[in-house]
């Protein structure tokens, strides 16, 4: 299994080799850019993702075992408590497009890092919402630009902050030390972006592609979601829920935190994402999405702009 996660992972996300140019990601209304999956890798990477057994998978960093969550505060303590409480307020954080590293500290310590596209003066302007892209497998969409910079500029159209994260593992894949990744993820955005900038924590967006987006419903959603409110954009995946998290859907989830989802099914991981909708939707949240029929190829994996589908969602949580 091993093997097989480490040689289908290692061409991953050539996982969006497409008809584009080096210019990639700078136009979000072309129609002739598209990700897709042509490699033969993607029949192992199919067998990996569906065989691997991730309720056993230990956190790859070592860390205190507690768990400092707690889950009966949700955002509903931000909302309620005082006028703008849902506000971070916070402020210094830099401006334009960098990189940067963040540990963090508690119940798993993990250190990974995360790209930031800020818009210019956002400290003089009125609160940002915030758009959170989680990379597949192999983490080349992390590490090139070609699917973040399009949905980075669709983001600040929409007063939003946009940030791509690299799995606390080197980008091999979100899912694997799952309840690793999931602290990290969540205290990157409590410590460090909500004490840098002024965020609207009514407007936070989960974005991700294949592997990312099994990792978003899977695991980051029930466990952690019930902080935000907002939604999440699972494209080209999305996992039922793992049977080893202990999840919370609150009433708050439920009427401010959404889900869309957007798969071809002609997609290996199409059946998966079926159950993952009918999961959510069993248990009360808002959920929507499309399913296409069309693929351009016989693997049919992540064939779509993402910016544009973006939209849509983008959509359906701003009217739902």
């Amino acid at each position: 299994m091993k093997h097989l996660l480490s040689k289908a992972v290692s061409s991953f996300c050539m996982l969006f080799i497409v008809a584009i140019s080096t210019s990639c990601g700078d136009d979000i209304n072309s129609n002739d850019k598209y990700n897709t999956l042509h490699s033969n890798d993607a029949i192992e990477l199919q067998d990996a993702i569906t065989n691997a057994d991730i309720s056993n998978t230990s956190p790859l960093y070592e860390g205190s075992r507690e768990d400092n969550f707690d889950p009966n505060l949700d955002g509903t303590d931000r909302l309620d408590s005082e006028p703008n409480s849902h506000l971070t307020h916070g402020s210094g954080g830099r401006e334009g497009s960098f990189e940067a590293r963040f540990t963090s500290s508690g119940s798993y310590i993990a250190t990974s890092y995360y790209k930031m596209r800020v818009p210019e003066g956002i400290h003089t302007k009125e609160p940002h919402g915030l758009l959170v892209y989680l990379h597949g497998d192999g983490g080349n969409d992390y590490t090139n630009d070609w699917i973040f910079a399009p949905i980075a500029k669709l983001a600040h159209a929409h007063n939003l902050i946009a940030m791509s994260v690299l799995s606390p593992n080197n980008g091999t894949a979100w899912y694997q030390g799952p309840q690793t990744n999931a602290y990290f993820l969540h205290k990157l955005l409590e410590d460090k972006v909500f004490h840098d900038y002024n965020i609207d924590t009514t407007r936070i967006y989960f974005t991700g592609s294949s592997g990312g987006s099994q990792f978003l419903t899977g695991i980051f959603v029930p466990k952690y979601a019930t902080n935000y409110g907002g939604g999440a954009f699972p494209s080209c995946g999305g996992a039922d829920i793992y049977n080893f998290i202990d999840y919370q859907i609150s009433d708050y989830m439920k009427e401010h935190f959404k889900i869309y989802y957007y798969t071809q099914t002609g997609d290996f991981l199409y059946p998966q994402v079926v159950k993952s909708k009918e999961r959510y939707t069993s248990l009360g949240m808002k959920v929507g999405g499309e399913f296409p029929r069309t693929c351009r190829s016989s693997r049919c994996h992540c064939e779509f702009n993402l910016s544009e589908v973006m939209v849509k969602a983008l959509d359906f949580f701003d009217h739902n």
